[in-house]
């Protein structure tokens, strides 16, 4: 392969590449909400629904996303 059949190579590579990034940062960003698990002061597990989107905006969606997440991990994030 000549200099000229690399350079195509590694561009086709690039554009894969930020191609397949910005769909991975597109999906991230997709989460309807979360179920926070956490204790209760008597040592009982409490699962809470969290949504990142208006109630009126699911009920009309055919299917929606939730990630689990414990609200004192770097998984929790706060919609507000």
């Amino acid at each position: 392969m000549n200099n000229e059949s690399y350079l195509i190579v590694i561009f086709l590579l690039m554009i894969l590449s930020t191609y397949l990034l910005l769909r991975l940062i597109s999906q991230a960003k997709k989460i309807d909400g979360q179920i926070v698990v956490k204790e209760n002061e008597d040592g009982k597990k409490v699962f809470s629904l969290e949504l990142n989107r208006s109630p009126d905006e699911i009920e009309n969606m055919k299917q929606i996303t939730f990630k689990v997440a414990n609200q004192e991990n770097e998984e929790y994030e706060d919609f507000e």
